[in-house]
């Protein structure tokens, strides 16, 4: 709780300080009912890495003032924030997390290939409009890019294949169009591939049987997720693709794919429950691909 006549910041509730200098490097007010808007003045904690206001009710936009500070952590999810993005957060080399998502945020993305050490970035829940910007694909430390249920349109770029260190790519809920990027299904640590509701085209790249291959190189298990309905995907699903490592859900219905379910899904080991790492889901549009060989089959 925060307490006027209390001169030291650092007992306030949510706020946290380096125990050395005593300044002020992290604040976390999430779920605390705040209202109002985010005060310009906290540009003067210069010093500050970590700002975690989400769960709230704050309007307004964020203030420029916090290019002043040294913040890593951007974190502002579930509120009611708008347009504009800082640009005074270009260029900033200490960022490593933007979370913005479900907010009321209007426009084009902003431009996130100029802050060179994103690693996450979620805007998911908006009202962004325009293109992905290809300039993103230089982003090669970005591990998560969430921009679901938005307005986006235009193609995927082709240069998001180089982000080799991708775990999650959530683009779904929008109107993107055009051809998949072949090798955007093979990111070597992939685990959650999410492109459904748009007017995707094309087929399903043979490159799938690599997506997430790092993981199990490096000893560890990380179910595999791809949501790939109601696109305008055709041609055949990949024979190899049940060759993925721990594929746990995969939704191929809505499309007008065409052949036989690959026997390298059909004979997945199918998940008794959700705490497993075989094959929990598996959906089609039964008349063009019957998935029946697979326990985990739903037609739709």
């Amino acid at each position: 709780r925060y307490r006027p006549n209390d001169a030291d910041e650092c007992t306030w509730n949510g706020v946290i300080c380096d125990e050395n200098t005593r300044m002020v490097v992290g604040i976390n007010l999430q779920g605390q009912k705040l209202i109002g808007s985010i005060p310009a003045e906290i540009g003067y904690l210069r010093y500050l890495k970590s700002l975690d206001l989400s769960n709230n009710n704050l309007g307004g936009t964020i203030p420029k003032s916090l290019g002043q500070t040294e913040i890593e952590h951007l974190v502002l999810s579930n509120n009611s924030l708008r347009s504009p993005f800082p640009e005074t957060l270009y260029n900033k080399k200490s960022i490593h997390q933007i979370l913005i998502d479900r907010n009321l945020f209007t426009g084009s993305l902003p431009k996130w290939a100029l802050i060179p050490n994103l690693t996450h970035i979620s805007a998911f829940g908006n009202n962004f409009v325009g293109s992905l910007d290809p300039e993103l694909g230089s982003l090669t430390n970005l591990r998560v890019f969430l921009v679901s249920s938005n307005q986006i349109s235009g193609s995927i770029p082709e240069e998001y294949t180089n982000l080799v260190n991708l775990e999650k790519f959530e683009i779904a809920e929008n109107m993107l169009s055009g051809e998949i990027p072949p090798a955007l299904f093979g990111l070597p640590r992939l685990t959650s591939l999410s492109l459904a509701n748009n007017h995707l085209s094309g087929k399903i790249g043979r490159l799938v049987r690599n997506m997430g291959s790092d993981w199990s190189k490096e000893g560890e298990r990380k179910r595999k997720y791809v949501r790939l309905e109601n696109n305008y995907l055709e041609g055949r699903i990949p024979d190899d693709f049940g060759e993925v490592e721990d594929l746990y859900l995969v939704t191929l219905h809505g499309n007008s794919l065409q052949g036989k379910m690959p026997e390298s899904i059909c004979e997945l080991e199918v998940a008794s429950s959700g705490f497993s790492f075989a094959l929990y889901k598996l959906t089609s549009d039964c008349g063009n691909v019957d998935c029946s060989c697979s326990k985990a089959c739903q037609c739709l």
